[in-house]
């Protein structure tokens, strides 16, 4: 019978950098791939062997687990302008939902003060 590995590749899912740290710190305190992926699954976290042996494979390397930088391109915009960019769509938004308010009252108050005629929809 051939090997099947515990995890299903098709399905994977990115690891958030705070478990790949908690898995890291478990490693360290000694448990095994094994117990970890057990406590993992336990807690419906389903994070197959394989994925820890790279964690583990990775903080020996770099002594850390973040992401490394990608290829390609990098970005234009200082974090100063990304900043700058999320506290305009904040006020946007904040905006918008100001005029939303104003529309809704609007046509409440003159649905309700004019009288509806029985000619109009017919």
């Amino acid at each position: 019978m051939r090997y099947m590995p515990d995890c299903h590749f098709n399905n994977m899912v990115r690891l958030p950098n705070w478990q790949m740290q908690e898995i890291v710190i478990r490693m360290l305190n000694g448990e095994t791939v094994a117990g970890i992926a057990a406590h993992l699954r336990t807690l419906g976290q389903g994070v197959c062997r394989q994925t820890i042996w790279r964690l583990r494979k990775k903080y020996e390397a770099y002594s850390h687990v973040n992401d490394l930088p990608r290829s390609g391109r990098p970005t234009l915009l200082t974090s100063q302008a990304l900043d700058m960019i999320d506290t305009k769509m904040q006020i946007m938004t904040k905006q918008q939902e100001k005029n939303l308010k104003n529309t809704y009252k609007f046509v409440v108050l003159k649905c309700h003060s004019e009288p509806f005629s029985k000619g109009e929809n017919n």
